[in-house]
């Protein structure tokens, strides 16, 4: 059984810790919500650690409701990219993303 346990509320955003009790880890993930940016808050735990995966709606261009690949690219170094899972793509730019070191969700098929 897993416990998911909801930090306070971010605008647009949803962080959530899961628990694994036969671990007795927790770890959070950030996921966004149509969300053209991520919160300074959220980014700041993200790169030390306390937010382990981002899934983010991602843009090939400048939107008002998913984040710029590029602001990922100047915002998240190259060795913590890993952790950064693109969705919600406008285009097929994939093989891009994957390039600049993130992951790229895949819908089930």
């Amino acid at each position: 059984m897993h416990f998911v346990h909801r930090e306070p509320p971010v605008p647009v955003c949803e962080c959530i810790t899961f628990c694994a009790p036969a671990h007795e880890e927790k770890y959070s993930v950030h996921y966004s919500g149509d969300a053209a940016t991520v919160p300074d808050t959220v980014l700041q735990a993200f790169l030390k650690g306390d937010i382990k995966l981002l899934y983010q709606d991602t843009a090939s261009h400048e939107s008002p409701s998913h984040c710029w690949y590029k602001l990922l690219e100047a915002d998240i170094p190259q060795e913590q990219r890993q952790r950064v899972f693109c969705m919600h793509l406008d285009g097929p730019y994939e093989d891009m993303l994957r390039g600049l070191g993130v992951s790229v969700v895949q819908a089930a098929e």
